[in-house]
């Protein structure tokens, strides 16, 4: 409407379902919040993060472009790479996949452009850490 340009993220967390089996509901339960934390630390000042589900996010891009949207979700992978918590001995790490999408003037609504983030998230996970809708 005003030539903005923004964007949105679906993050899906990799190797999550992997600490849940081996250490239980609460020990992943410690992890989703901290890893949002540790997220939530590196995304931008007028960004909105939020878990939409089990071990997925949703990062609202205000006023960014693709590549700069590009940009805030590599920080994000390497913040997350970078994470470690410890139980009962064991180190635990996890990564995240990131899918964006542009929110542009003719989008037909959040929910659309949350799934085309979706869709390339599902790219990412097959081809990269970090893939673009269209």
């Amino acid at each position: 409407e005003h030539a903005e340009h923004h964007a949105v993220a679906f993050l899906d967390l990799d190797r999550f379902k992997a600490v849940n089996d081996r250490f239980g509901h609460s020990v992943g339960d410690r992890l989703l919040r901290e890893i949002g934390q540790v997220m939530g630390r590196v995304v931008r000042g007028g960004d909105v993060l939020a878990r939409i589900g089990g071990d997925e996010f949703a990062l609202l891009l205000t006023n960014c472009r693709l590549d700069d949207a590009r940009g805030v979700a590599e920080k994000v992978c390497a913040a997350v790479d970078a994470y470690r918590i410890e139980h009962n001995g064991a180190v635990l790490d996890v990564g995240v996949s990131v899918g964006i999408a542009p929110i542009e003037a003719d989008t037909p609504g959040a929910a659309q452009a949350i799934a085309e983030a979706d869709g390339a998230c599902y790219e990412a996970k097959v081809t990269g850490r970090i893939a673009i809708a269209g």
